[in-house]
């Protein structure tokens, strides 16, 4: 039984109170009987006091009660007796508080496409899931989207691109936990999701071609990537003023777009869409071939 032990708690949730079983074992040839005799924070409390028989091993309950979020580090001190004069045993608590009592915390569901649903499990942490179970959730933050289902067991949030592309969408939720054990104690979990809102096909949503002089009469053209090689543009339409200057090419993943300076244009920033139909959902398809959304295209006429 050295006198100087080490026990690393790992993460644990922010301003809750949580009860630590620490392993120790009795290596002298007599019974000894450990009490708690002091500690270096007030947060930190010991259950009922431990009788070891020679070679036996046993746990030691502390108790630690809304530590401040951060790296905590804490000592208790243990007498002992029972077998003849020995020194105190001084135990350092190691560890983390956090927020993030859930996974996936904060994560990242990558591209969406417009109005795509994506459902995510929500799980305690590894460390603590025998302690803790969530009770109740509610999002607090973002689009609107699918409600929060708690099981027996399994809780999972859908969430719900918008229809609109965008850069970035996200969404955050909070979760009520309750102990597993006694005395029965509750904290909050979080949980953050995030994505980029595109249209699946093209890597940007706003394509600029460049600068139109129409005095050199020079065609502008530019090429874009394709997320996606297997998508019909027969069926698109440019539309806004000044579509019929623009001519589009595609070829793999490559999506030429040229500006014919011929056209009559006024000076200043010229915008069109480029729009693809709504293609209907396959059975069991996760993704349709395309939601109807488009992009723009701009450039610019000099005076």
């Amino acid at each position: 039984m050295a006198p100087q032990q080490e026990y690393v708690v790992g993460k644990m949730p922010y301003n809750c109170k949580v009860s630590i079983e620490i392993p120790i074992r009795n290596d002298t040839a007599h019974a000894v009987r450990l009490a708690f005799a002091s500690a270096d924070c007030g947060c930190v409390s010991n259950g009922a006091n431990v009788v070891l028989a020679p070679g036996k091993a046993g746990t030691i309950a502390v108790n630690l009660d809304r530590v401040r979020a951060g790296l905590f580090s804490r000592k208790v001190v243990y007498s002992i007796s029972g077998a003849g004069s020995m020194e105190p045993v001084v135990i350092t608590i190691r560890g983390e508080c956090t927020h993030e009592l859930l996974t996936p915390g904060a994560s990242s569901l990558g591209k969406l496409t417009p109005g795509e649903e994506v459902t995510v499990p929500i799980e305690v942490h590894d460390v603590w899931t025998n302690h803790w179970r969530i009770v109740s959730g509610e999002q607090f933050s973002g689009p609107t989207s699918g409600e929060v289902v708690i099981g027996d067991g399994e809780t999972e949030v859908t969430v719900r691109a918008p229809e609109l592309s965008s850069k970035r969408c996200e969404w955050k939720y909070r979760f009520q936990l309750e102990s597993l054990h006694e005395p029965r104690e509750a904290c909050e979990g979080f949980v953050a999701l995030a994505c980029q809102v595109t249209n699946g096909v093209f890597s940007t949503d706003d394509l600029y071609v460049g600068v139109v002089d129409v005095d050199e009469s020079a065609l502008v053209s530019r090429t874009f990537q394709l997320e996606r090689p297997d998508v019909d543009f027969s069926k698109a339409v440019l539309e806004g003023d000044h579509a019929d200057a623009i001519e589009v090419r595609v070829n793999d993943l490559d999506f030429e777009v040229n500006v014919n300076p011929d056209v009559e244009m006024r000076p200043g920033l010229h915008k069109v869409s480029f729009r693809l139909p709504k293609s209907p959902d396959s059975p069991g398809q996760r993704r349709p071939e395309t939601k109807g959304t488009g992009v723009s295209i701009s450039w610019m006429v000099l005076p």
